[in-house]
């Protein structure tokens, strides 16, 4: 089996503020370990990503083997190389994203397909160190932090296969087409010479190449909604990196110019609108963008197609970003009668009707979500939370038995079930879990908090305050809401 890897995604699995090759690396050598083959590809500002000057060298080096390693060019994601690669060699992707735009031309991408090809990690805080966790895949490791001590491994354990290498060379969307370099653009053509190549450019993955043709393009025709809809789309597509918010406005712009230009596209209106709201969300301007949705909405309902839902659930959570749960509940239903199966469609309705203090609906959409995902931690954990605030104290803490029998490491399930069992004044429980919860997080100030009280129940003042004061120290660093 050969595995494409996000390598971008990946690298944010431990952190998501902070790019790190510990994680890809370990991935790495364990698909190697069970003797399975993978090559991963990186987004173009990948290399510029490292905070230090000993992970730049490193995937400077790691790049060389364009047999395992890959760049993307720049302007472009990742995204569809991956895809693409994985589609033309029937192998599979390791990656959190769930390439939802790619869904309609790769239906394997889709959660409910089978057999399944699109697999999910993480990586967890554990006392030992981190845990990179693949369930589906039973990967199951301590990460390795030498980073070097794993590319040499690595590179030991390589083997040559000369017919995948062959397959991927020649039909790799990134290494088997030529591109159209910039000195190749002349005005001598036509409108609709330019507006080809766009699109023919658009279909090899050369989004900047593409680009330059669309503007080639619209100087000879600046009236063209379409063109400014196509070059808008690349900009949207090409959102990655130290360019994502410019290249994101360049999109709104554009698609904001293809509805100036155009009255009964409905299509090419609905769109324009839903992709301009995406870019708003993206640049977590929730406000700016629910107009714009709802817009979408509008001219969707003009040409009578299901894909309205989609703009629903956007608006819907750009509506629970905002607080606005009552709203969110509404869209989300919406997405929900028009067959969107988005995963976590149940959960985010969920969730909202939690926050709604909709207790009974929330924990019927939480068990919907768990007839679908059974090992999903937060709806055990958020059922768990709205049976006890309806008193069902012993149905909660099964709720928290269960997250915890899914992945032991949690500490906020701990400091939960502690919370149920210190309502039911079983102190001497509550206690441990407050200790487990604190051992797993030692900063952890609403554990701290909450065994404090308890030992304030019992009289014993020196570690009721003790454990207050490392609450107040810890506040700013962990404190469930």
């Amino acid at each position: 089996m050969t595995y494409y890897l996000d390598g971008n995604n990946i690298c944010y699995w431990k952190d998501e503020d902070t790019f790190s090759l510990a994680p890809l690396l370990n991935l790495c050598l364990e698909i190697k370990n069970k003797g399975d083959n993978f090559i991963c590809f990186f987004d173009a500002n990948a290399i510029h990503l490292p905070k230090t000057n000993t992970e730049k060298a490193i995937i400077k080096n790691l790049l060389k083997d364009k047999t395992k390693f890959r760049l993307s060019p720049g302007g472009t994601s990742a995204d569809d190389f991956i895809v693409m690669s994985a589609d033309n060699a029937n192998g599979s992707i390791i990656s959190n994203d769930w390439y939802r735009n790619l869904i309609g031309s790769y239906p394997w991408l889709d959660k409910n397909a089978s057999p399944k090809r699109l697999f999910k990690g993480n990586v967890y805080p554990e006392n030992d160190g981190d845990l990179l966790l693949i369930p589906d895949l039973k990967i199951n490791r301590f990460v390795e932090t030498n980073l070097q001590k794993l590319v040499d491994e690595i590179k030991n354990q390589n083997e040559t296969h000369p017919e995948l290498v062959k397959k991927n060379l020649i039909e790799d969307p990134l290494y088997g087409e030529e591109k159209v370099s910039n000195n190749q653009i002349n005005n001598n053509y036509t409108f609709a010479f330019w507006f080809d190549k766009g699109k023919n450019e658009t279909k090899k993955v050369n989004y900047k190449e593409a680009i330059d043709c669309f503007t080639e393009a619209l100087k000879l025709n600046p009236h063209s909604a379409d063109a400014y809809y196509e070059r808008g789309f690349l900009f949207y597509l090409s959102s990655v990196g130290f360019d994502r918010s410019q290249n994101l406005n360049e999109a709104i712009r554009d698609f904001k110019n293809a509805i100036e230009l155009t009255t009964h596209d409905y299509a090419l209106l609905y769109d324009s609108y839903a992709l301009i709201g995406d870019s708003y969300e993206h640049l977590n301007k929730y406000d700016t963008a629910i107009p714009f949705f709802s817009k979408a909405i509008e001219f969707n309902q003009k040409i009578n197609s299901n894909d309205r839902m989609l703009a629903y659930n956007s608006r819907g959570k750009c509506y629970m970003k905002l607080k606005d749960y009552h709203k969110a509940i509404n869209d989300f239903t919406e997405s929900i009668k028009f067959g969107y199966n988005d995963i976590d469609i149940y959960f985010v309705r969920a969730f909202c009707l939690y926050k709604a203090e909709f207790y009974l609906q929330a924990i019927d959409d939480f068990s919907k979500d768990l007839q679908l995902h059974q090992q999903s931690i937060k709806s055990y954990y958020y059922r768990g939370k709205a049976l006890s605030c309806l008193g069902k104290k012993a149905k909660s803490i099964e709720d928290y038995n269960k997250a915890i029998k899914v992945y032991p490491k949690f500490s906020r399930d701990y400091n939960f079930r502690g919370l149920v069992y210190y309502e039911l004044k079983q102190y001497d429980k509550a206690i441990v879990d407050y200790t487990e919860a604190i051992d797993l997080w030692p900063k952890y100030a609403e554990a701290y908090y909450n065994r404090g009280i308890v030992y304030n129940e019992l009289k014993d003042y020196d570690k009721a305050n003790a454990d207050f004061t490392k609450a107040e120290e810890f506040k700013d660093d962990f404190f469930d809401q």
